[in-house]
């Protein structure tokens, strides 16, 4: 069902779409969110004041997924990863975060809106055309995605491995990536400089007294599926792409190195802080999506979305 709903752009996908957000974030009206650690404190004071209200947590939450799930569609759309426009990759997308637990506001989520921008301006990229301008906008957003997630630093090398895929090197554009990701970077120090009289670098917290990742029975069973379904949808998309043109390939190519680089930063957050950075989520939305659509049997396809969303559900309560 939920295949059939948005493997096509239609208006039920397109409003159906932020309801089935809200319904996912729902938990947070009756659940207690998780123990976070942030790498720097003003992280820290924020989740703490907009958990105190758990209507704003909602609603900041329901609206920030939504807005990203789109955008990441259109970047799909745009692209032709596929041949027909689709609201897939956005369900996908919600799904993977979903099924690592309760969805709430989080600096994170706000950051993933800002490396779907960046990952829509890199995929413009062309041999010919000018590119300093979609490189400099590109490395912007990827800047500001590292002020909200320090450990996602690693990002300011996709734009150069992006040029590397597309164009020949041009030592002006490959600048362009360092002043671009800078630029947030200098004017979030001196914002901080200014407000507390010190700069905060990120501090190793005592995480003994939070929980595991992985302490019970639902978690296993959720992230058992979660890495069937990524793994088997990444060996398909591998198939998928040796037929393609090679537009679609080096576009992969790019998509690929986003998801490793956030596999590396999600390693990271989950070892010193015990936080999960999904990131990983955009790529795999993007891929799984593909994977699907291009799948001959959609009843299997949504008997496997359906049997993910009730497991990942089940993680919430039990």
């Amino acid at each position: 069902m939920l295949v059939n709903i948005y493997q096509s752009k239609t208006p039920i996908s397109v409003f159906t779409l932020p309801v089935f957000i809200a319904m996912v974030c729902s938990p947070i009206l009756f659940l207690d969110a998780p123990t976070e650690s942030y790498p720097i404190s003003w992280q820290n004071n924020l989740w703490t004041i907009i958990d105190q209200s758990t209507l704003l947590n909602f609603v900041l939450s329901t609206a920030i997924i939504a807005v990203s799930a789109h955008q990441l569609n259109n970047v799909y759309n745009r692209n032709s990863f596929y041949s027909k426009a689709t609201f897939l990759p956005g369900l996908i997308y919600v799904l993977c975060i979903f099924s690592m637990g309760i969805i709430h506001f989080t600096p994170e989520i706000l950051g993933h809106l800002f490396v779907i921008i960046g990952l829509g301006q890199l995929l413009k990229l062309r041999r010919q055309d000018p590119a300093k301008a979609i490189i400099f906008s590109s490395s912007v957003m990827f800047g500001l995605a590292a002020v909200l997630t320090p450990l996602h630093i690693g990002l300011i090398i996709l734009p150069w491995l992006a040029l590397s895929i597309f164009r020949p090197f041009v030592w002006r554009e490959w600048f362009m990536v360092l002043i671009g990701m800078i630029l947030p970077i200098i004017y979030y120090l001196s914002f901080e400089y200014l407000s507390l009289n010190k700069l905060e670098f990120l501090k190793i917290p005592d995480n003994s007294h939070l929980n595991g990742l992985t302490d019970d029975f639902f978690n296993w069973i959720s992230l058992g599926i979660f890495g069937l379904i990524v793994i088997g949808s990444l060996f398909k998309y591998l198939q998928i792409s040796r037929t393609e043109i090679n537009r679609f390939k080096l576009q992969s190519q790019v998509v690929f190195h986003l998801l490793w680089l956030s596999i590396a930063a999600f390693v990271l957050a989950w070892i010193f802080y015990n936080t999960y950075y999904l990131y990983a989520a955009i790529p795999l939305g993007i891929f799984i999506a593909t994977s699907i659509l291009h799948s001959r049997s959609t009843q299997v396809m949504n008997i496997i979305l359906l049997l993910w969303l009730i497991i990942s559900t089940s993680n919430l309560f039990f």
